[in-house]
């Protein structure tokens, strides 16, 4: 009841803040009309300010249908999200998930609040200071929403990596591609959205296309070259191409020397191409980073060629199980 009753508020604050929206465009345009028609043209004052005024009302009312029409692709998208997101996850866990991440640094809601009181001040400053200065509400108010949803949008899609993530870890890999492709219809340049679609395909075996998933991820947000280049080479290395992987966990760990996966995967590169001592060197430096176990180092079938070495069985004597 509680859920439908905040549903219901939320209607009614669209609908009014939809309209607010189309009062302020008619006033601003309507004004500004009245002005040049009995300024330029010597127009009477209530005849054109009435035709004037049942114009702009007309043209918005067919700019809003128009925009109505268009955003009903992108309405179909959202909820496609809202069904993915809601039934492959427990809506409780999602909306708690959403909650914590409300709390983020990058979310944090005093922050947005002095963003929206820094741009209504400029606002206000602009409209009182500047000649016909309220012509420039109507895109001060865009901009206020802008942020708002910008704010929510990314919130529901960090909230979905983590959880598509969590999917994987469940064997639900294929849930998991569903709920990176649905991000991606939401935002195309998401490089979340591309990083989960490349966990997903990689579970999936595809390698090939798990490398391009990540590629476009680095290609959107350079930053996160530092970190998803491990990811690259792992896929390289899984393809067979081990020397294009250790170029690429080469590079990655000059991007970030204390990366644990990527000494790790380099030195099963390095133990594949039959190169021992790095191998071990690597091996070490991720120990010493407190990433490896004995189980991983039994296991991996890549560092069969070490199991004869001393300094390998050594090394293995030191780590927990």
């Amino acid at each position: 009841m509680e859920r439908l009753f905040r549903t219901a508020i939320e209607s009614i604050g669209i609908v009014f803040l939809i309209l607010l929206i189309n009062l302020l465009i008619w006033f601003v345009i309507w004004a500004s009309g009245v002005w040049v028609l009995e300024r330029g043209f010597g127009a009477d004052s209530f005849s054109s300010m009435l035709v004037w005024g049942i114009i702009v009302a007309a043209a918005l009312v067919i700019v809003n249908i128009f925009t109505f029409q268009k955003m009903s692709k992108r309405t179909a998208s959202y909820e496609s999200a809202s069904r993915s997101f809601f039934t492959l996850f427990e809506r409780d866990s999602l909306e708690n998930l959403t909650r914590r991440l409300s709390d983020a640094p990058s979310f944090r809601l005093i922050h947005y609040l002095l963003a929206t009181v820094v741009i209504s001040l400029i606002a206000l400053l602009i409209t009182v200071k500047v000649e016909h200065g309220y012509l420039f509400i109507p895109v001060f108010l865009i901009l206020v929403l802008y942020l708002w949803h910008s704010r929510s949008r990314s919130i529901r899609l960090v909230a979905a990596f983590y959880q598509g993530n969590s999917l994987i870890s469940e064997g639900r890999a294929e849930d998991a591609l569903y709920i990176a492709d649905t991000m991606l219809r939401i935002r195309r340049k998401s490089v979340g959205g591309n990083w989960l679609r490349g966990n997903a395909l990689f579970a999936l075996g595809r390698y090939a296309d798990a490398a391009d998933a990540y590629l476009r991820a680095i290609r959107y947000n350079p930053d996160s070259r530092k970190f998803l280049l491990t990811y690259v080479a792992l896929c390289l290395h899984r393809m067979g191409l081990v020397e294009n992987a250790i170029r690429n966990y080469e590079e990655a760990l000059e991007l970030n020397p204390d990366a644990p996966e990527a000494h790790y995967g380099l030195a099963c590169a390095y133990a594949v191409r039959g190169d021992k001592e790095e191998a071990i060197r690597h091996l070490r430096r991720s120990a010493e980073l407190h990433y490896l176990t004995q189980t991983m180092l039994s296991q991996d079938p890549d560092l069969q060629s070490l199991k004869d070495s001393p300094e390998f069985t050594n090394l293995m004597r030191s780590l927990p199980e």
